[in-house]
């Protein structure tokens, strides 16, 4: 497994966001596992066990090693006291116009909800982001259209609601989007 690289630590207060690695995969699936979470995501499939979980780390930590950015995939721990209290994503792809945008996910623990944490990660992987990808022109957020507490957060943060829209799948998300803030001009 690669080493964890400083460069890609985002640190916000008592929170540290890292790269994943493989031992991240024994507390991810039991945050997983957790009905109360598997019931926000609105998943009906069973969730990740810790061998899913130890590969797609794998994964992703490879095309890490081998790809420059901006990264399809980017995957952070989410650390409290140093235990792993969540996870998030970004995965990055282009607009219809061409541009790079990327969707993001967060998957908190239920007892490390309610308590701020869910903002200070998404403000500060949105601000990451947008400082370490500059042709990155959007982040979207999308949740199942009754998670009434992931609608509040993106709320917060300040993205802009774009409504409940139809998956491929034949289900329905509720999307929201952020932009990349103007740049300052500079005038002759």
């Amino acid at each position: 497994m690669a080493a964890v690289d400083d460069e890609l630590v985002i640190a916000s207060g008592q929170l540290i966001l890292r790269p994943v690695i493989e031992e991240d995969a024994d507390p991810l699936a039991n945050i997983y596992a957790d009905p109360i979470v598997r019931s926000a995501l609105g998943k009906d499939k069973p969730p990740p066990t810790q061998g899913d979980l130890r590969a797609s780390i794998g994964a992703i930590r490879g095309i890490w090693g081998t790809m420059t950015a901006p990264r399809p995939c980017m995957m952070f721990a989410i650390i409290r006291d140093g235990l792993v209290i969540g996870v998030t994503e970004v995965v990055f792809g282009q607009s219809d116009e061409g541009a790079l945008i990327g969707e993001l996910m967060i998957v908190l623990a239920h007892d490390a909800r309610r308590q701020g944490t869910g903002a200070i990660v998404l403000d500060s992987f949105i601000s990451w982001s947008f400082q370490r990808f500059p042709d990155l022109r959007e982040v979207w957020g999308t949740c199942v259209p009754d998670n009434q507490a992931s609608i509040a957060l993106m709320t917060r943060v300040g993205m802009e609601d774009c409504g409940v829209c139809p998956t491929n799948e034949g289900g329905q998300v509720h999307k929201f989007r952020s932009f990349r803030p103007p740049l300052a001009s500079v005038e002759d």
